[in-house]
């Protein structure tokens, strides 16, 4: 589809002033400039598309997420609106009645941010049934769930590298349900503007799914798959057709590491104890880390590291900068409470930071009691990472929260919590460099700076129609922005209050 598109602002992330227009052409951004002269270059059959004022900027690049997740959560029970044990166990059994769900079949929940430990399910039914925590870092399982798993558990209550091992042994739903999930999945993300998607750490079980889904040409986004780094030799084998290259828009990109668990859980390890005492776990030991990286290095493999606590922080970039060579563009996953030590020590090194910026919103309050106010004010240290010249991006680790880039920019711009408290103003940066971490930033941890990130003649015709400009309102009020068309391609994916 060949589209000329004027009539407004188009924010091109390439520093320069506003063109008047964009001409692509057979998918890709043919000319940028002049209305006079795209219409001159414009092929007879272009549509002429007016944007009647609406901003036309490029599409998100999405740096961490499991769209795996996403997918599997539109087979599941929300359980976010819940605010008691009793609440659960009413919609657990609202849910079990609706669905006609037979003795057998396993019930799945998610989104609940109370405390698991005083729900019990076996009073709602004797199904197989697990409840995962909002964080995805805690969840619980009934006692036929536990029975079926061989879990040895009192209470049910599983959290970090339990309760991940756990999980990789519920039964997997069948190819077509799957299937219909990853589409809903993918309409989500297209929704909030996002055409490039992760899957970070794919379990062993899904690789068969992948294979299918590359053979089929299920996607029109582009997904971008990180293995387990435990199973990397069964990866390279089974996903060789994607294996850092991309086919029918899947590419396998790298491995992932868990080194810590969460600040809000109290499992992210730490230097200092939380307040209250502890200093969360170290989830990997130096040899088997080291292990790890040799083998990417070898391979030339990207590497990306959950490392919420600083100590977990500094195990990772302490073992990267003793190999003689490092992996690609290797990235310190959320980074929660990095220290300014470490972001130094990195400067010029090409290792990235990702940040789950939205941790100041939706756990600062948390964080302000866990680690006390000094700590907490700075947790995503993005303004540090700025001013140290540290490459970054800016993730929402969906399913954990949505995948709603403007919430996030706002809230790398506002630092402020749920009950108002302002954050570290030295941590704040502007809209247009949280845009940035979302874009070209984004674009370049995975490789793809050439073809994604920005508005530029060349590159892809993977674009967004917003409702207003970012950088012309107050910051307050990015939030609040809607997507209300995505492009992929050249082609229109999504169209807010249309079916495509």
């Amino acid at each position: 589809m060949n589209v000329l598109y004027r009539n407004g602002d188009i924010l091109t992330m390439e520093h320069g002033a506003y063109p008047e227009a964009v001409l692509t052409l057979d998918g890709r951004i043919a000319f940028v400039g002049s209305e006079e002269e795209a219409r001159r270059l414009a092929p007879e059959n272009v549509v002429d598309c007016d944007l009647a004022g609406k901003t036309l900027m490029p599409a998100f690049v999405d740096s961490h997420s499991h769209i795996s997740a996403v997918a599997n959560g539109t087979l599941q029970l929300n359980l976010e609106t819940c605010q008691s044990a009793d609440e659960v166990k009413k919609a657990l059994s609202a849910y079990i009645e609706k669905n006609r769900i037979g003795p057998d079949e396993w019930i799945l929940a998610f989104g609940y941010s109370g405390t698991l430990l005083k729900i019990d399910l076996d009073e709602v039914c004797k199904n197989p049934v697990f409840v995962s925590g909002k964080s995805k870092h805690f969840g619980i399982f009934s006692s036929c769930a536990l029975h079926l798993l061989g879990i040895d558990s009192k209470d049910g209550y599983l959290e970090e590298t339990a309760l991940y091992e756990a999980e990789k042994q519920i039964p997997m739903p069948g190819y077509e349900k799957l299937k219909e999930a990853y589409r809903k999945a993918e309409n989500e993300y297209f929704s909030y503007g996002i055409c490039t998607i992760q899957d970070a750490c794919v379990p062993q079980e899904l690789f068969s799914f992948y294979n299918e889904a590359v053979k089929e040409n299920l996607f029109c986004a582009d997904i971008v798959v990180y293995a387990d780094a435990r199973d990397l030799n069964k990866a390279k084998e089974e996903l060789a057709q994607i294996w850092q290259q991309y086919k029918n828009h899947v590419k396998m990109c790298g491995a992932k590491l868990f080194l810590d668990g969460s600040p809000q859980t109290k499992t992210a390890w730490m230097k200092e104890p939380y307040v209250g005492g502890g200093t969360g776990f170290r989830a990997m030991d130096d040899e088997a880390l080291r292990a790890h990286l040799e083998t990417c290095s070898r391979d030339n493999l990207q590497v990306i590291a959950h490392a919420n606590g600083d100590m977990a922080a500094k195990q990772f970039i302490d073992a990267l900068l003793e190999l003689k060579r490092m992996p690609p563009r290797p990235v310190v996953i959320h980074a929660q409470t990095i220290s300014n030590a470490e972001i130094e020590r990195i400067a010029g090194k090409d290792i990235l930071l990702s940040f789950f910026v939205a941790h100041t919103y939706y756990f600062g309050d948390i964080h302000m009691k866990n680690l006390g106010a000094k700590r907490a004010g700075r947790i995503s240290p993005c303004g540090t990472a700025e001013r140290c010249g540290v490459r970054f991006t800016l993730h929402q680790d969906a399913p954990v929260i949505r995948p709603d880039m403007f919430e996030t920019i706002y809230c790398a711009a506002a630092r402020k919590t749920k009950d108002g408290a302002a954050l570290s103003e030295k941590e704040r940066i502007s809209v247009y460099d949280a845009l940035l971490a979302v874009t070209k930033n984004a674009a370049y941890q995975c490789f793809e700076e050439n073809d994604k990130g920005s508005i530029r003649e060349g590159k892809k015709a993977d674009l967004i129609i917003v409702s207003q400009n970012p950088l012309k309102i107050q910051r307050e009020c990015v939030k609040d922005i809607l997507v209300l068309e995505t492009i992929k391609d050249g082609k229109t994916v999504f169209k807010r209050d249309q079916k495509i």
